[in-house]
Protein backbone atom coordinates (compact mmCIF):
# COMPACT_ATOMS: atom_id res chain seq x y z
CA UNK A 1 0.00 0.00 0.00
CA UNK A 2 2.63 2.12 -1.11
CA UNK A 3 4.32 4.73 2.28
CA UNK A 4 1.36 4.10 4.40
CA UNK A 5 0.96 2.59 7.48
CA UNK A 6 -1.49 -0.26 7.49
CA UNK A 7 -2.93 -1.70 10.76
CA UNK A 8 -5.56 -4.68 10.53
CA UNK A 9 -5.35 -4.74 6.83
CA UNK A 10 -7.20 -0.79 6.76
CA UNK A 11 -4.54 1.88 5.87
CA UNK A 12 -4.25 5.04 7.65
CA UNK A 13 -5.89 6.74 4.84
CA UNK A 14 -9.18 4.12 4.17
CA UNK A 15 -9.91 5.63 8.19
CA UNK A 16 -9.47 8.91 7.12
CA UNK A 17 -11.62 8.81 4.07
CA UNK A 18 -14.19 6.45 6.60
CA UNK A 19 -13.91 9.28 8.96
CA UNK A 20 -14.82 11.76 6.71
CA UNK A 21 -17.62 10.24 5.05
CA UNK A 22 -19.06 9.42 8.73
CA UNK A 23 -19.18 13.02 9.20
CA UNK A 24 -21.15 14.04 6.14
CA UNK A 25 -23.44 10.98 6.79
CA UNK A 26 -24.03 11.74 10.55
CA UNK A 27 -24.47 15.35 9.25
CA UNK A 28 -27.17 14.72 6.66
CA UNK A 29 -29.08 11.73 8.82
CA UNK A 30 -29.34 14.96 11.98
CA UNK A 31 -30.52 17.34 9.04
CA UNK A 32 -33.03 14.86 7.72
CA UNK A 33 -33.72 12.39 11.24
CA UNK A 34 -37.68 12.48 10.56
CA UNK A 35 -36.94 11.00 6.82
CA UNK A 36 -35.06 8.90 7.57
CA UNK A 37 -36.31 7.50 10.36
CA UNK A 38 -39.28 6.86 8.56
CA UNK A 39 -37.64 4.99 5.63
CA UNK A 40 -35.88 2.60 7.58
CA UNK A 41 -39.05 1.77 9.89
CA UNK A 42 -40.78 1.73 6.72
CA UNK A 43 -38.42 -1.09 5.01
CA UNK A 44 -37.32 -3.04 8.18
CA UNK A 45 -38.69 -6.34 8.66
CA UNK A 46 -37.95 -7.95 12.21
CA UNK A 47 -39.07 -11.21 10.98
CA UNK A 48 -36.99 -11.34 7.71
CA UNK A 49 -34.13 -10.38 9.55
CA UNK A 50 -34.35 -13.17 12.13
CA UNK A 51 -35.01 -15.46 9.47
CA UNK A 52 -32.35 -14.07 7.46
CA UNK A 53 -30.20 -15.42 10.93
CA UNK A 54 -31.77 -18.26 11.87
CA UNK A 55 -30.78 -19.50 8.25
CA UNK A 56 -26.99 -18.30 8.74
CA UNK A 57 -27.12 -19.92 11.66
CA UNK A 58 -28.18 -23.49 10.37
CA UNK A 59 -25.97 -23.55 7.69
CA UNK A 60 -22.81 -22.96 9.75
CA UNK A 61 -24.24 -26.12 12.18
CA UNK A 62 -24.60 -28.22 9.35
CA UNK A 63 -21.34 -27.00 7.61
CA UNK A 64 -19.52 -27.73 11.25
CA UNK A 65 -21.40 -30.88 11.57
CA UNK A 66 -20.31 -32.34 8.19
CA UNK A 67 -16.58 -31.48 9.29
CA UNK A 68 -16.80 -33.02 12.19
CA UNK A 69 -18.25 -36.19 10.51
CA UNK A 70 -15.50 -36.00 8.06
CA UNK A 71 -12.90 -35.93 10.51
CA UNK A 72 -14.51 -38.51 12.44
CA UNK A 73 -14.56 -40.86 9.20
CA UNK A 74 -10.46 -39.64 9.04
CA UNK A 75 -9.84 -40.65 12.16
CA UNK A 76 -11.30 -43.84 12.02
CA UNK A 77 -9.73 -44.89 8.65
CA UNK A 78 -6.27 -43.74 10.15
CA UNK A 79 -6.72 -45.57 13.39
CA UNK A 80 -8.36 -48.52 12.00
CA UNK A 81 -7.17 -48.45 8.52
CA UNK A 82 -3.74 -47.94 9.61
CA UNK A 83 -4.02 -45.15 6.68
CA UNK A 84 -2.39 -42.09 6.39
CA UNK A 85 -4.37 -38.74 6.87
CA UNK A 86 -3.60 -37.97 3.25
CA UNK A 87 -4.51 -41.15 1.85
CA UNK A 88 -7.47 -41.19 4.23
CA UNK A 89 -8.91 -37.91 2.35
CA UNK A 90 -8.28 -39.44 -0.96
CA UNK A 91 -10.14 -42.63 -0.14
CA UNK A 92 -13.12 -40.80 1.43
CA UNK A 93 -12.50 -38.28 -1.47
CA UNK A 94 -12.02 -35.40 0.42
CA UNK A 95 -10.12 -32.23 -1.69
CA UNK A 96 -9.38 -28.75 -1.74
CA UNK A 97 -10.65 -26.47 1.05
CA UNK A 98 -12.69 -29.67 2.52
CA UNK A 99 -9.34 -31.10 3.18
CA UNK A 100 -8.03 -28.20 4.95
CA UNK A 101 -10.83 -27.81 7.32
CA UNK A 102 -11.14 -31.75 7.55
CA UNK A 103 -6.92 -31.95 8.68
CA UNK A 104 -7.86 -29.06 10.83
CA UNK A 105 -11.41 -30.64 12.58
CA UNK A 106 -9.06 -34.01 12.63
CA UNK A 107 -6.51 -32.50 14.94
CA UNK A 108 -9.35 -31.23 17.04
CA UNK A 109 -10.54 -34.76 17.13
CA UNK A 110 -7.35 -36.63 18.04
CA UNK A 111 -6.45 -33.73 21.16
CA UNK A 112 -10.28 -35.11 22.63
CA UNK A 113 -9.57 -38.91 22.13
Amino acid sequence: MGGRNSRNGRSCGFRSFIRIRQGILSDYLSKNREAVTSMVLEHYDEQAVREVFRDDGRAEGRAEGRAEGRAEALYALMKNGNFSAEKACELLEITGEERVKALEQLKKTEKRS
